[in-house]
């Protein structure tokens, strides 16, 4: 085989070929794919081979596990049960205090009796007025003792309020005479149901601010009020009386 011949003319070189080495070079070319191939085939094998894995080998789908709860701590079982142990708070006492809760509502009282003075008068209810001066007094009650709104009834816990005039030319004098009463003495509200027996507690003169006479009391209490001294009027005679039987009737 020839080498080939290098050509110059002037600046620029032909590479002269013939066919049979162009033959050569594709088979050249060739040769060295087919064995880059070969190569890199074994190479795979062998790799295959030395981990174990074969083409024969199926691959398997693998499902995760459900999880395991973690025990729970015997401490926290240990407090649960105790718990169970633990008895329900008892009430401190069968006896409950029901003095503060409302008692049921009471009657309207329609008619004072107090036998020893001879004090006998029907009750009327009274609210509040404006006088000439502006004020928020109280009505007066004509010929009749006054119950005053928002006091308590026979029968209920709380201050029953009555009051009368001792002299009033155009009202009459229900309690002309209550100047007299004492402690001790006995006296009948009634009403359309039953009637209920007090026993006076106390008297005691006053003058017209002062109000703790009016205020509600925890247990039945029943107050008279009227004006004195007959015909001056700057003081008020307070007599108040306690609830001593359930009923007359």
């Amino acid at each position: 085989m020839k080498a080939p011949r290098v050509m110059s003319s002037g600046h620029h070189l032909r590479l002269c070929r013939s066919p049979r080495f162009i033959y050569f070079l594709l088979l050249f070319v060739l040769s060295t794919a087919l064995g880059g191939y070969t190569i890199a085939h074994a190479s795979a094998e062998q790799l295959s081979r030395s981990e174990g894995w074969t083409s024969a080998t199926p691959l398997r789908a693998t499902s995760t596990p459900a999880p395991t709860l973690s025990p729970v701590p015997a401490a926290a079982s240990d407090l649960a049960s105790s718990l169970a142990s633990i008895p329900a708070p008892r009430p401190a006492s069968s006896q409950l205090d029901v003095s503060h809760l409302p008692s049921p509502p009471g009657l309207v009282p329609e008619r004072i009796l107090i036998p020893r003075v001879g004090i006998d008068a029907k009750i009327v209810r009274l609210d509040t007025k404006i006088d000439e001066r502006g004020d928020a007094v109280w009505e007066t009650a004509a010929f009749a003792v006054g119950q005053h709104r928002g006091s308590a009834n026979p029968g209920e816990r709380g201050n029953i309020i009555l009051s009368g005039h001792i002299s009033s030319v155009h009202e009459g004098a229900v309690f002309k005479r209550l100047t007299e009463v004492v402690a001790g003495d006995g006296m009948v509200l009634m009403t359309a149901e039953r009637d209920y027996l007090y026993r006076i507690v106390k008297t005691a003169v006053v003058t017209p601010d002062h109000l703790e006479a009016m205020e509600q009391t925890p247990d039945e209490t029943v107050t008279l009020l009227t004006c004195v001294p007959d015909g001056v009027y700057t003081h008020r005679l307070v007599v108040t009386a306690k609830r001593v039987s359930p009923s007359l009737r």
